[in-house]
């Protein structure tokens, strides 16, 4: 089953040393991670995949197009709500879904802000994070 989620493939990307840039594991976008994107991310995903910017005008469709028609990334449809299983031993002591980052919208879908707060909440360091879809990265990783 193919997922319904955006999965950027690196191709040789360099760092401005021309050192080979680590993405880690691949990152995915759904299209309403992509539209909720400010246009100095959409411009940092683009320079990261090493999508020509020049002679772009800072218009967020025409930056989305320009990346889109790359190849460098796929956009699909939004992915059905994951379901979410809860443990009898902390279902209704107030510890489950707010514990886990889950009260609310799920992570992918909620504002920078949002989780940056939530970042902040849990103390988790944002360090180095520069896009959206890394914060996501780094919030999960500590189990929100």
């Amino acid at each position: 089953v193919a997922s319904p989620r955006v999965q950027i493939v690196q191709m040789d990307v360099l760092d401005s040393a021309g050192a080979p840039l680590s993405l880690g594991a691949a990152q995915r976008f759904t299209s309403s991670q992509l539209d909720s994107m400010s246009i100095g991310e959409v411009r940092a995903v683009m320079e990261r995949l090493g999508v020509d910017t020049a002679g772009c005008p800072d218009d967020k469709t025409e930056l989305l197009a320009r990346l889109c028609m790359s190849g460098r990334i796929v956009v699909s449809e939004e992915p059905l709500a994951p379901q979410v299983a809860v443990d009898a031993r902390t279902a209704g002591d107030g510890s489950g879904s707010a514990a886990t980052g889950d009260a609310g919208a799920p992570l992918p879908g909620r504002s920078v802000g949002e989780l940056r707060r939530l970042a902040r909440e849990h103390n988790v360091s944002l360090d180095g994070c520069l896009e959206k879809a890394e914060i996501v990265d780094r919030l999960r990783a500590a189990g929100l």
